[in-house]
């Protein structure tokens, strides 16, 4: 979710002065957003790129809807993931996400974010496909992490969330793998907030403010 462009590129890029993102209240994998990644001169650059990704080996491209996402526990030993860690890692910028709890009426949505609606950057990986008639396609993969005890009353997973100092070192040049079990930790409970919203979000149609409508309920209260 990029609901505060003005302030996701102040905080990524350094500027308030140039929008560098749309407003996009519901990202769904096989959309295409820009991703930070890292310039020779050390500066940040955006691409385009599409959730989902497609290791340069596929046959096909259906296989991006398999890999959304990446456990940070064995992301250096799959091959669909392992030379990305290694030489193709970025920065997937937002300032919330949605996650689903499991109810026996069904699926209910939550947003979580950080406290004060604070821009983050979620710990990504990507990758180029190339197509039979030379196009080329950029893919990106999400790192995810065991649940920290907020989320974990919705989900036992969780997205690897950076904060300013490890997005420098996610991009950096040091051991990947090193670097990987750095940040892979769960982003403190403290520093988070959660509140159910209403199953419009459901539909990856819907992409707009109404997505962040809570329900009739205290934030950060459970109604299960």
């Amino acid at each position: 979710m990029v609901s505060d462009p003005n302030r996701i590129s102040e905080e990524l890029l350094g500027t308030d002065d140039v929008v560098q993102f749309e407003t996009r209240y519901n990202i769904a994998p096989g959309h295409t957003i820009p991703v930070a990644l890292r310039r020779t001169d050390a500066s940040l650059t955006l691409t385009n790129m599409r959730w989902g990704l497609v290791p340069r080996w596929s046959k096909d491209q259906n296989l991006g809807y398999r890999l959304i996402n990446a456990r940070a526990e064995t992301v250096s030993s799959k091959r669909a993931f392992r030379d990305s860690l290694h030489h193709r890692r970025c920065i997937v910028p937002a300032d919330g996400f949605y996650e689903w709890r499991r109810r026996p009426s069904g699926k209910q949505p939550y947003l979580c974010r950080l406290t004060g609606s604070l821009p983050f950057g979620f710990a990504g990986l990507w990758d180029r496909w190339t197509e039979p008639n030379g196009t080329v396609l950029k893919t990106f993969t999400i790192l995810t992490t065991s649940a920290n005890a907020l989320i974990r009353l919705i989900h036992s997973r969780m997205p690897v969330i950076l904060d300013r100092s490890q997005r420098e070192e996610w991009l950096g040049v040091g051991d990947p793998l090193d670097t990987l079990a750095r940040v892979s930790k769960p982003h403190p409970a403290l520093a988070m907030e959660t509140f159910p919203i209403t199953t419009f979000v459901n539909n990856a149609d819907n992409d707009s403010l109404q997505c962040l409508e809570p329900l009739e309920t205290d934030r950060n209260q459970t109604i299960f």
